[in-house]
Formats: structure tokens, sequence, C-alpha cells
């Protein structure tokens, strides 16, 4: 990447860098769900298929990364809990200033197609799936306050069905969770 040696600098000699920057490296040995939470926690959010900066998405043992400092998607490969191998991929497009798509050779592809919510509204119904980076599945009940209310399965307690557990997401988390 472009600023990686400035970046790596900056987390020697600066607090908050070395809070919010993540150095991943091939042969790293880290748990996939620890890698996906600390990229979640840096503010990425979680998608089905990666195509703006900020995104990333996860396909069995390979994740993708969009990196907000960088012009390329990231793949990186995981084997157990060892990081395999980090390879950089070219995006088909990118977004501009004004969320615009960018065609990086316009006369290979036609136009895509848009999908998503925008940031801070729930774009999720009453009775939709979701999946929770921490959590797993639940089913989307609404918004309780400053808070979206998740249902997971009800526990067996001494052979009886219990309440179901309900999860309360700030809603200043949001990419922690996507559909289902």
């Amino acid at each position: 990447m472009q600023n990686f040696k400035e970046i790596e600098r900056s987390r020697i000699e600066n607090e908050w860098y070395r809070r919010n920057t993540e150095i991943f490296k091939e042969g790293q040995k880290i748990k996939l769900s620890e890698f996906l939470r600390r990229v979640a926690e840096l503010g990425y959010s979680k998608v089905w298929e990666v195509g703006n900066r900020g995104e990333f998405s996860q396909r069995g043992g390979v994740v993708r990364i969009f990196p907000i400092n960088a012009n390329e998607i990231i793949a990186v490969e995981f084997d157990g809990n060892v990081i395999a191998e980090i390879t950089p991929l070219t995006p088909l497009t990118l977004r501009g200033e004004n969320n615009e798509v960018i065609y990086k050779n316009p006369d290979k592809f036609g136009p895509l197609k848009v999908r998503g919510r925008a940031p801070g509204a729930g774009g999720y119904e009453i009775g939709d799936f979701v999946v929770h980076i921490d959590h797993g599945i639940g089913i989307f009940r609404g918004e309780r306050g400053e808070d979206f209310v998740i249902e997971y399965a009800s526990p067996k307690i001494a052979g009886k069905i219990a309440e179901p557990d309900m999860l309360f997401v700030p809603k200043a988390q949001i990419k922690r969770l996507s559909k289902g």
C-alpha cells in the first residue's frame, strides 16, 4: 500500500495509531473469529460483496477487505488459525467522492446495481434474519430507544423452553450486524 511505511512508523510513535490501526502478516497466528472482530472494531462494515472502502466480507476461510487507505481490495486467506496468504485484488469499480461509480475498464463491464443501506439507517424489517459478528444468527425484532433488538433461540432449562434470549445492539454499532 502506498502509505504503509508511514502507518508502521506512526504506530511506534503514537498511541492513537496503535489503538486504531492493525497490521496483519502472512504466517501470523490468529483465529479467524478474532481477525473478523478486530476488523469490525476498526469500523469496517461487513457486507456480502466488497465494493467500497471500509468494507469487508467473508466466505469460508477467505476474508476480503477494502482498506480505507488503499485503491485495491486485499484477500486474506486462512489455513486454520494462521494467515496463509495476503493477496491484493484489483476492484472492477471504485466509488468517487459523491458515491458515483468509477469503472476501471468501462468498455468491459456494464452498469452496476447499487445495493445496501444508508449508514445509520437500520434497513431491517421485523422478522428479518440478521447476523451479529459476535453472537451469530438472530431475528430482528425492532428498535427500542437507541438499540436494535435481536431475538435468539430459546434455551431449554430443565427440559422446558425458556423465554428467548434478547440482544440489545446500540444503533452506533450497526456495523456489527448484517442481513442473514
